[in-house]
């Protein structure tokens, strides 16, 4: 039987998503989903606040994670599925709803400064 799961971690520090060099979020609250399954350890997402980002529009797009639950999906400017957002986590990730990821391979970048 296979073993899948996440953990979350609430950092401290601030964190800022960049598109093309320029900020287009910033957020204290964000919420490190790290995800396991068969002992491999995949990419941490950083999930920040829906709240933090103001120009986005929900596609028809989604997928289906059986840890997490169904995603739904958020473009940005023309940057279709860039976003996306657990509305309805699954037991035990209800943390991250009303949060957003971002999609790294759509350039967006993800950077933060360690606090104090």
């Amino acid at each position: 039987m296979s073993e899948h799961y996440a953990t979350l971690e609430k950092p401290n520090d601030t964190y800022a998503v960049y598109l093309n060099g320029e900020k287009i979020a910033e957020s204290t609250s964000v919420i490190i989903l790290s995800e396991f399954k068969d002992g491999k350890a995949f990419k941490p997402v950083s999930y920040f606040p829906m709240d933090c980002l103001d120009s986005i529009t929900k596609t028809e797009h989604n997928s289906f994670c059986p840890i997490k639950g169904t995603a739904s999906y958020f473009s940005y400017g023309d940057i279709e599925n860039a976003i996306w957002s657990y509305e309805a986590p699954i037991q035990g990730l209800e943390a991250i709803k009303g949060y957003i990821g971002f999609d790294l391979s759509k350039g967006f970048e993800i950077t933060f400064d360690i606090s104090d």
